[in-house]
């Protein structure tokens, strides 16, 4: 990412990959709210800043989420033009938490060394609840968040998404979900694998299943995902199939 304009369109292709429920717009600033369902979902994404008094337009933040009974956070590129409002959120005693990479790649780049035969893909047009469950089941999100997240991902109409679902003997062992925005870029996430199935090729498959059902007939040409920037095994799983880090960012959030 060598501009400021790219940097604010993989914000914007965010955003439409995750609509929130509410929105409140202040000075350039988007404030998302979820039901204060995850930070990533309920945070502000300063795409732009067209205010003049940063510690006041924080203050009024700081308003806003009281009034929501949720804790403020902030989504923070690494990028020079975000380097002010960091600083200064550090020092009202924001702190970091979840540092993560945007990872992206051509479609023609990706490469597919082996693909896993053995079990069951099914791609489905919504987040069916098995979906759901096997995510609590190994995640830290509980059933009341991924409700939550289930409909927030309800809302996502355009254009395109799907969620495939990998199955072994009839029992769930990996999900993935797709979502197809504009610019024909396909946003990859809930990317997850039982930890009994890892090292088999099956979250590349699922990636490869994914691209042949969703990315090529609407012509995508570029894929794009997050990831924990402390998660090697998974950078290093989508770095080997072609995916290169461009960007990080960070969520700063003072706790109540």
């Amino acid at each position: 990412m060598n501009t400021i304009e790219q940097v604010m369109m993989i914000q914007e292709i965010f955003l439409n990959s995750w609509p929130a429920k509410d929105y409140y717009f202040l000075n350039g600033w988007i404030l998302r709210f979820n039901d204060g369902i995850t930070d990533r979902a309920n945070a502000v994404i300063p795409i732009s800043y067209t205010g003049n008094d940063l510690d006041y337009d924080i203050d009024e933040v700081e308003r806003i989420y009281e009034k929501m009974n949720l804790s403020p956070s902030f989504m923070i590129y690494e990028w020079p033009e975000t380097n002010t409002l960091k600083s200064l959120l550090v020092s009202r005693g924001y702190h970091v938490i979840t540092p993560t990479k945007v990872m992206i790649s051509t479609i023609q780049d990706l490469t597919f060394p082996f693909i896993e035969t053995n079990y069951a893909y099914s791609f489905y047009d919504k987040r069916e609840k098995e979906f759901a469950n096997f995510l609590t089941d190994y995640t830290h999100w509980s059933n009341q968040e991924q409700e939550v997240i289930t409909i927030l991902t309800n809302r996502i109409n355009i254009p395109d998404k799907k969620f495939e679902i990998v199955r072994s003997n009839g029992v769930v062992i990996a999900s993935m979900m797709g979502v197809l925005v504009r610019n024909a870029y396909l946003y990859i996430a809930d990317v997850l694998v039982h930890p009994n199935y890892r090292r088999k090729g099956i979250a590349s498959t699922m990636l490869y299943r994914l691209l042949h059902e969703l990315a090529y007939e609407k012509g995508v040409k570029i894929v794009w995902l997050q990831v924990e920037a402390d998660n090697q095994k998974a950078l290093n799983l989508y770095k080997k199939i072609g995916m290169n880090p461009v960007l990080e960012y960070s969520y700063l959030k003072k706790d109540n």
